[in-house]
């Protein structure tokens, strides 16, 4: 089962658009029909409604396309991509909800970057620094990424890991990738044990470029998993069994 989830940040709709593209390219003109034979697709294209009505061309001023976007927060100002734990808003209860029901095995939060500059359209984050089973962590490493990479430079969409500065604001200070808090979407995936591919579009290059690198990334994934997702299924079920029966006890 896949997961797919879009315009959590509603100013940035690459996802939204990129999913109903391929899924028009599935349903309507017959495309990649093979690829739903082993995995069921959840899609929700817009996550955060109230932002996403609140629509209009200066909402994201700098970013380079589309004409018109969502906005950031929910109609309470709460940004729902900072509320995966605490659970404050109802959307987010609601995604709770749909997770527990369905258990997805992989997900991917579709976003565009505030600001930075990058030579690559996409960047991502993918917990795999410790903070997730580590034989789930090694499909990752070993299986995902490499086999990721190469479908992406072979598309014209190549990718590199999301990387902030270590001091904010300042170039000369060095590059970081750090692991997320399961506040955030894929460090929550990370403590239910599942791969959550955080996607970072870069909102200074052309619309049209983050919506085709996000569409075959997620067209990538859904080619993966038919291949290699009952790997991943196994791994995943021994990990939950194994959260499941640990005891913990203060020494």
């Amino acid at each position: 089962i896949l997961l797919v989830q879009a315009a959590i940040h509603a100013g940035e709709p690459v996802g939204k658009d990129a999913g109903l593209m391929l899924f028009r390219d599935i349903a309507i003109n017959g495309q990649y029909a093979k690829l739903l034979q082993n995995v069921s697709i959840l899609f929700i294209p817009i996550m955060n409604p109230d932002g996403h009505a609140r629509f209009g061309p200066y909402n994201r001023i700098n970013q380079n396309g589309p004409q018109q976007m969502g906005w950031r927060t929910n109609a309470l100002n709460l940004n729902l991509n900072r509320d995966y734990l605490k659970l404050d808003t109802w959307e987010m209860q609601a995604f709770a909800k749909l997770w527990n029901d369905w258990q997805p095995d992989f997900f991917i939060d579709t976003h565009s970057t505030n600001g930075g500059d990058y030579q690559y359209t996409m960047t991502y984050m993918l917990e795999t620094m410790g903070n997730m089973d580590p034989m789930i962590t090694q499909w990752c490493l070993e299986g995902f990424i490499p086999s990721w990479y190469e479908y992406m430079e072979l598309s014209g969409h190549p990718v590199f890991p999301y990387v902030t500065y270590r001091s904010w604001h300042d170039p000369k200070s060095g590059l970081v990738s750090r692991t997320s808090p399961p506040a955030l979407s894929n460090g929550y995936a990370a403590t239910r044990n599942r791969p959550g591919l955080l996607l970072e579009a870069h909102m200074l290059k052309p619309y049209e470029m983050r919506v085709e690198s996000t569409y075959h990334t997620i067209l990538f994934v859904l080619k993966h998993l038919n291949e290699q997702g009952s790997e991943l299924r196994e791994l995943i079920l021994t990990a939950d069994h194994l959260n499941a029966t640990t005891t913990w006890r203060k020494d």
